[in-house]
C-alpha cells in the first residue's frame, strides 16, 4: 500500500515552502475506518453512518494516509518525538526535534534516520513491512531526496535553492498506535560557504591578521544581512564558525577595522557581548560612533527589527 503525497504551505519571511515527508510501517492495529476519529483521537461523534466534520482520521494511527497524518495531524496525541538524523559518515547528530538545520546552496548532505533510544537505526526501509516513504512537496526541487540505503532511511542530496521550510517526518513503529515524529526547520541560504554539518564557513576577514574573526558573505562577496537571533544561529550552526563574536576593550580596534574593511557601506555588525556583558540578551551591535567622536561604539537595537552583517569567530570559542 502506498501513500499519495500531500502538502501544507508555510511562509516564514523568505520564499518558503513547507517540506513534509513521512514513512509508514504496517501496524498491529487494524483500520477502524478513515472517518472513525477526530485528529486527537476522540471518536465520540464519529459514527460510520454520519460522522461529524472533525472526524477526518482513522483511530488506528498506521491506517492513516500521508494526507491524514501530515495535513490533518491525525493521532498527534500519540506522536513520540524521539527521532534524530545522524551524518552517515561521521555519526554526528545533524537534526534533532524542533531544531534548525542550516544549509547553504551547493552543500551536500547524507543523513541517516535514528531512534534516540536504539541502535543502529530504525528499520523503516525494510520492504517486508514498510511502504515507500511519501514526500510533500518534492524535496528534489531543493536538491534533497529521501532514499533507501540497505535497511536505512536516508536524506541525501545537494542543496540548490535558497528557502526556509518547516519539515516534519512521521512514521509508524509497527506496534499498535506507535507514531514517531521529527519536526524541524530547514534553512537554505545563498551565502558563501556551507552551513551545518558537512559545510564550511566562508566570508571576509582581515588578510594581515590571524585573529579568528570573519564577516560571512554571500556568493557575490556581499555581507549577509540577518536579524540578531539569526546571527546567533548562523554563527553557531555553520561549520567553520563557532559563535557570534563578543567584543572587548582588547579586540575593539581589530573588530572595528574588520567592519570598515568588509562592510564599509553599512559600518555596523552584530556582536554577542561587550566586556563579558550580554545586556540581558538585548541585540548588541558595533557601529561608527554617532556622537561625532572617532572610532566605533557598542549600541543596542531596542526595536528588535534591525538586519545587518555579523561577526563570527572562526577559531576556538572565546
Amino acid at each position: 500500500m502506498r501513500f499519495s503525497p500531500s502538502s501544507q504551505a508555510v511562509t516564514l519571511g523568505l520564499a518558503a515552502v513547507a517540506a513534509v515527508l513521512a514513512a509508514r510501517v504496517v501496524s498491529a492495529c487494524g483500520s477502524y475506518g478513515p472517518t472513525s476519529c477526530a485528529a486527537l483521537g476522540s471518536s465520540a461523534f464519529c459514527s460510520r453512518e454520519s460522522p461529524a466534520p472533525e472526524c477526518v482520521c482513522d483511530c488506528c494511527g498506521a491506517s492513516n494516509t500521508c494526507d491524514q497524518l501530515l495535513t490533518s495531524g491525525c493521532r498527534k496525541d500519540i506522536w513520540q518525538y524521539d527521532l534524530v538524523f545522524k551524518d552517515s559518515s561521521t555519526g554526528a547528530v545533524a537534526i534533532q526535534p524542533n531544531t534548525t538545520l542550516s544549509l547553504t546552496v551547493g552543500q551536500s548532505v547524507d543523513y541517516t534516520l535514528y531512534d534516540v533510544n536504539s541502535s543502529p537505526s530504525f528499520d523503516v526501509a525494510d520492504p517486508s513491512r514498510s511502504s515507500a516513504p511519501c514526500i510533500a512537496p518534492q524535496l528534489a526541487n531543493h536538491g534533497l531526496t529521501v532514499a533507501v540505503s540497505g535497511n536505512r532511511f536516508t536524506l541525501k542530496g545537494v542543496a540548490k535553492t535558497a528557502s526556509t521550510d518547516n519539515a516534519l517526518i512521521v512514521f509508524n513503529s509497527g506496534s499498535a498506535g506507535g507514531l514517531h515524529a521529527l519536526p524541524f526547520s530547514l534553512v537554505i541560504s545563498s551565502g558563501g560557504g556551507g552551513s551545518g554539518i558537512g559545510g564550511s564557513g566562508a566570508g571576509c576577514s582581515l588578510k594581515d591578521s590571524a585573529a579568528p574573526y570573519a564577516i560571512p558573505t554571500d556568493s557575490s562577496g556581499k555581507p549577509i544581512l540577518v536579524s540578531f537571533a539569526d546571527a546567533q544561529k548562523y554563527c553557531s550552526s555553520t561549520q567553520g564558525y563557532f559563535q557570534l563574536a563578543p567584543e572587548t576593550d582588547g579586540n575593539r580596534d581589530l573588530l572595528s577595522r574588520l567592519v570598515s574593511t568588509c562592510a564599509p557601506s553599512l559600518s555596523k555588525t552584530w556582536i554577542s557581548a561587550f566586556n563579558g556583558d550580554t545586556y540581558s540578551g538585548y541585540p548588541l551591535f558595533t557601529m561608527k560612533r554617532t556622537d561625532g567622536t572617532a572610532g566605533y561604539g557598542v549600541y543596542v537595537d531596542v526595536t528588535f527589527t534591525e538586519k545587518m552583517p555579523m561577526i563570527c569567530t572562526t577559531g576556538q570559542k572565546l
